[in-house]
């Protein structure tokens, strides 16, 4: 019996990190690093890095 099994090239890629954008300094950097620190006007969610939160890096 011949059996073909198809891969599945997105099972074997590397993942991506989530990265997203500090909204005060701009720098993307680690999603898990950022703090929500509200919402603005239009209802869209607001991070902020450690840095700009005062409590040093997402290493500290």
């Amino acid at each position: 019996m011949n059996v073909i099994h198809e891969i599945d090239e997105e099972y074997f890629r590397e993942p991506e990190i989530a990265s997203k954008e500090c909204n005060i300094c701009g720098e993307l950097v680690d999603q898990a690093c950022l703090l929500f620190i509200g919402r603005n006007g239009d209802g869209q969610d607001l991070f902020a890095c450690g840095k700009c939160c005062n409590s040093g890096s997402c290493e500290d």
